[in-house]
């Protein structure tokens, strides 16, 4: 059966390489360089504005925006509507609807685009029209991570998507991550199909970008000391585990003792439901437990999307597995991550985020931090910054400008001698 298995697995990557093959050869022949931005899921856009901004203003290329829905039904969007080209022709975009009504997808071949962004790595959100398998035989299919991965299985995992297979460049956001991927797709490495580099990630670009800016989250907090507790939204161990039932009774009795301090609770946005879900708390419990916070006059809810400026603006982070804790780590703000419910195998750059974080496993640990914390002791913080430098100092804040030269030489060279 496993013999059955790596033959199938063989034939495969072999039909895909071949398509890769077919499309790298393409040429379009283009005055300036034809980048299209690929956007369906539009939490995810962030991970890409800072480059669309830049290479629009650019001369040397021709940049266009294509909406495709995300609420896809037997591959046709509900109510006929396209939500997506809606978000973004609301705030001013210039874009194109991809779907075009009976059926029918916007042609990706009539922009004639020597690359495309895209933000997700899953090619069955898709429409089969841009799915990768078909992009790549007539463009270069481009992808930054949508989040820094830290753990060994989901890596695997992600790394091992067809997509990657007929992605011609991928963006590592971390040195420490390039070896990993080139590994998983050796073979197209070997044979000049896949390329990668670490050039940063234009996201953490943009969450720098936040540093100074105000945020709506902290409107309910004093001058004391301000928390954000982020726990995960399942208990499965496998996927990270969740510590909200390991504290979440000891969270409101800490902050109630010491109404100096601000708690913002930002669990993930599943949490609550997935816990309904899976019986582990009625919906009535639920209500009850937010109603309890809502009463505490030092304590709320984070009801905001976006996370950059309240990370900013506070002054601590506890959390779980989570890949806003790389994130939260460039403020060189104190981090408390609880490792009690995880069995994850964790990559060198979430160890090494550890080591300048505070790692709990009790209500005694996250105490003790707690109040070493309020006193303005914070042993840890030398070592983030040296972590910092050394996990994010070659590409941080210049992810744009690295993106940009890269495209620009390698359409240079693709197109020399056509």
């Amino acid at each position: 059966m496993k013999l059955k298995e790596n033959l199938y697995s063989a034939y495969g990557k072999m039909r895909q390489i071949y398509r890769m093959k077919k499309g790298g050869r393409f040429c379009w022949h283009n005055d300036r360089i034809s980048v299209v931005f690929l956007m369906q899921y539009t939490p995810s856009w962030g991970k890409l504005e800072l480059l669309y901004d830049s290479l629009i203003r650019n001369p040397e290329f021709d940049v266009h925006l294509v909406c495709v829905p995300d609420n896809l039904n037997n591959g046709v969007p509900a109510d006929n509507m396209n939500q997506t080209y809606q978000y973004f022709t609301d705030k001013g975009y210039e874009a194109v609807d991809a779907w075009m009504g009976d059926g029918r997808w916007f042609d990706l071949k009539t922009l004639k685009p020597d690359y495309v962004f895209t933000t997700r790595p899953y090619d069955f959100y898709l429409p089969v029209d841009y799915q990768s398998h078909n992009m790549c035989l007539y463009t270069r299919i481009c992808n930054f991570s949508y989040g820094i991965n830290i753990d060994r299985e989901l890596e695997e995992m992600v790394f091992g998507q067809s997509f990657y297979m007929h992605t011609y460049m991928y963006f590592v956001e971390m040195e420490s991550l390039v070896a990993d991927y080139q590994k998983a797709q050796s073979l197209g490495h070997r044979l000049g199909l896949n390329h990668s580099d670490c050039l940063g990630m234009i996201a953490l670009d943009g969450f720098m970008n936040d540093k100074n800016s105000e945020s709506a989250s902290w409107k309910f907090a004093t001058n004391g000391l301000r928390v954000i507790w982020a726990p995960r939204w399942t208990t499965d161990k496998k996927l990270g585990g969740s510590n909200f039932f390991t504290y979440k009774d000891f969270m409101l009795d800490y902050f109630r003792e010491h109404d100096e301090m601000n708690l913002l609770m930002r669990p993930h946005p599943l949490m609550f439901d997935n816990f309904i879900s899976t019986g582990e708390m009625t919906a009535d419990e639920v209500e009850k437990y937010k109603a309890e916070v809502n009463s505490i006059k030092n304590i709320a809810f984070d009801d905001q999307k976006e996370y950059a400026a309240t990370f900013w603006n506070s002054d601590v982070l506890i959390a779980d597995y989570s890949s806003i804790v790389p994130e939260y780590f460039l403020t060189e703000k104190p981090l408390i991550f609880c490792a009690t419910n995880m069995e994850l195998t964790l990559l060198d750059n979430m160890k090494d985020i550890l080591k300048g974080s505070y790692v709990v496993n009790s209500e005694q640990e996250l105490r003790g931090c707690l109040e070493e914390l309020r006193q303005g002791k914070d042993t840890r913080k030398d070592i983030r910054i040296e972590m910092k430098q050394k996990l994010f100092g070659k590409t941080l804040g210049k992810s744009v400008e690295l993106t940009t030269n890269w495209l620009i030489e390698d359409w240079r060279k693709s197109n020399a001698g056509n």
